[in-house]
Parts: C-alpha cells; structure tokens; sequence
C-alpha cells in the first residue's frame, strides 16, 4: 500500500463529500440475447477519461436456483502498476455488499491487474438480480481527479435447475421355462426391471 500523502488525503475528503451529496453513477447495456440463456454472458465495463484505468463487470445472463455461478470483476491499469487506483470498492447484489465495502483500497499488481471471482448460489424465491460494482476511480492519469462509478448489471433466475432427461427403464420379462414342470396355466410370469437413473426404479411384478 502506497503512504499516502497530505494532497491525496484531501482528495479523498472531497471525494467523501462529494459521494455524500451524491456521485455520478452509470448504467450500461447489456449484451445478454433475449431471451436469456445459461450459455451466454453479459460483460459491462467503465474507463476513466484518461483511458487508463478500466473496471469490467461479467456474469451468466441468467441462472438457476441452487445452481452456483461465478461473478467477476476485473481492474487494469497496465500504466500505473502496484499502486492504488480506486477506494471505496463494493460489489452488490440487489443492494446487499457480498465483496469490498467499507473505506478500503484497490491495487493493482505488478502485471497492472485487479480480480475478484466470487461465486454465488441463489436458493430464496426466483426474482431477478442486479449486481453493482461501486468504485471511486482516483484518475492517476490526471493528478487525482475523482469520479464515483457503478457498473450495473442484471440476472435472470430461473427457478428449477436445468431439466435433465426422463429416467428410462429397463425390463425383461422372465421365460415362462420358470414354470417347467408345472401345468402350463401355472407358468409364472415375471418382469423385472429397474432405472439406469436417479431416483432409483424398481420394478417387480408377478403372476402365478
């Protein structure tokens, strides 16, 4: 973490102030098809004026109840590396913070990159999500000028999980040879058979 110096500090004051009076905060499109479906992804993404730091946002355009799927944010700044290119990180689900929050720091690595995967499971009532990626940029590029962003984006929950295949069953019916010996209107007749898939079928019927 950088020491950070007496101009930078009253920079963040200010930025303070100006997110208590209420930041800028932008809403992108979504690249999800229509309808959504599992396979496909929405990627949203913001740049700072200098077209130096940029935030990214991706998810699953829709999910399924008690199925997990993962939630990325990513951050580059190939220019100023293993330094503090944002504070006051958060990401959101419908409002409530699941990453970041609070007064923290968001660094970059050496390689100028930031990432977060975080993998979620909805099992409440199927409503849809918005996730927020919340993040005041400090614009290096620019001598620590401040902006307060949010990429916004938007998930489809399916209530049941993907539909799997009807369980198929297997019989056979056992030779009436099991009645030898006996009258022929003795001969028992027997199917057996079971299911090749969960749950589990069992079947046994028998005439004498």
């Amino acid at each position: 973490m950088n020491v950070i110096n007496y101009p930078l500090k009253l920079g963040v004051l200010l930025s303070l102030l100006y997110l208590i009076l209420g930041g800028a905060a932008t809403a992108f499109a979504q690249t999800c098809p229509s309808p959504p479906t599992p396979d496909s992804n929405w990627i949203e993404s913001w740049s700072d004026r200098f077209n130096q730091t940029t935030y990214t946002l991706t998810a699953p355009c829709k999910v399924f109840v008690g199925v997990p799927f993962n939630i990325t944010a990513t951050v580059t700044d190939a220019t100023h590396t293993l330094t503090s290119v944002a504070f006051l990180w958060s990401l959101e689900d419908n409002g409530i913070t699941v990453a970041g929050g609070g007064f923290n720091w968001l660094d970059v690595d050496g390689a100028g990159q930031w990432q977060l995967t975080l993998t979620q499971t909805y099992t409440d009532a199927p409503i849809d999500h918005q996730l927020n990626f919340k993040f005041t940029d400090l614009g290096k590029g620019g001598g620590a000028h401040w902006w307060s962003n949010t990429i916004i984006g938007h998930i489809t929950v399916d209530p049941f999980p993907p539909l799997v295949a009807a369980p198929a069953l297997l019989a056979n019916m056992k030779s009436m040879r099991n009645g030898q010996g006996n009258p022929p209107w003795a001969a028992k007749r027997t199917a057996m058979g079971r299911s090749i898939t969960a749950p589990g079928v069992q079947l046994a019927v028998g005439a004498p």
